[in-house]
């Protein structure tokens, strides 16, 4: 089967498209296609996350705000000023933590309760 795979991507189910959009705009990140119901964006590094507009009243859409969604992994530099960047733009993340391998993290929640994880790896 992997021979037939072209691409792949994360999925992640929506319930206001337009608020989802507002806030990776905020993290500076623009959708790099839309069609109604669905948009993509596509992460420094080449993940593409998409985003699919669910009904309000669906089981999945009356689960998401216990922040049970997908989570990605975000590697970026200066974990603190990022921090310090999210929270300047109402952008609540929580308190640095420091994993026993040495990278420090933090996470971020969308709009429907699905995690990005911020991770800043040890120097080598």
């Amino acid at each position: 089967m992997a021979a037939i795979i072209a691409d792949s991507w994360v999925k992640a189910d929506v319930g206001n498209m337009k608020k989802s959009l507002a806030f990776y705009a905020k993290l500076g990140l623009k959708p790099s296609m839309q069609v109604p119901s669905y948009s993509e964006i596509t992460f420094p590094g080449g993940t593409v996350l998409g985003l699919h507009q669910v009904k309000k009243k669906t089981p999945v859409q009356a689960k998401r705000p216990s922040k049970k969604g997908f989570g990605i992994m975000v590697r970026v530099h200066n974990l603190k000023k990022v921090v310090s960047e999210l929270k300047r733009k109402r952008i609540p993340a929580a308190t640095i933590a420091h994993a026993p391998g040495g990278a420090d993290f933090s996470s971020i929640y969308d709009p429907d309760g699905n995690r990005l994880i911020l991770v800043e790896m040890a120097k080598a």
